[in-house]
């Protein structure tokens, strides 16, 4: 989208006014604004940045703003990791930070069933019996995403490219 497009939609945008409607909110509803967003010069003033999400957030009867470290201007952009710890957090989510080694470095972590958390060997044993990530949450009890995370720490200690090769490395082991 071009500056002029950009600027064009922003005043389309502030021409609705919904303030008056917050108050009727009924939902716990998440804002979110990154720290450091500062949008194209002359579509809304710097001072007014952190307000708008604020005034959105206190305008709402269960509103939470919460800001996050970064300087896009949408939450899906740049690093997400603060946007998902706010999300699953404010959802009342379980959220693991985990490091996935390169492979080059497998060496280093091991590639045996003890390397892995109980957690990641029943992940691994869901793999192998076909599970989809989203069956493996509901019967963890765990967010998709914990899933994901769990996958990916797996995937990084048993030295594989994916859900195939982990299943099959699983079968070997025993999990399955």
């Amino acid at each position: 989208m071009t500056a002029e497009a950009f600027r064009a939609a922003m005043e389309t945008l502030r021409s609705y006014d919904v303030s008056d409607l917050l108050g009727q909110v009924q939902a716990p509803t998440l804002v979110l604004q990154r720290r450091g967003f500062l949008p194209t010069s002359g579509v809304v003033e710097e001072k007014s940045v952190l307000e708008i999400p604020k005034a959105l957030a206190s305008g709402i009867p269960d509103g939470r703003l919460v800001l996050v470290d970064g300087d896009t201007g949408t939450p899906a952009a740049g690093d997400v990791e603060p946007v998902v710890r706010a999300i699953d957090e404010f959802l009342g989510l379980e959220y693991d930070v985990v490091t996935v080694r390169p492979r080059e470095d497998v060496s280093a972590v091991g590639t045996g069933l003890g390397k892995l958390t109980a957690r990641e060997r029943e992940v691994l044993r869901l793999v192998a019996i076909g599970d989809s990530n989203k069956e493996m949450a509901a019967e963890l009890k765990i967010s998709v995403h914990t899933v994901e995370r769990h996958l990916a720490n797996i995937y990084g200690k048993i030295a594989v490219r994916g859900r195939a090769e982990a299943a099959a490395w699983a079968v070997k082991q025993g999990l399955a």
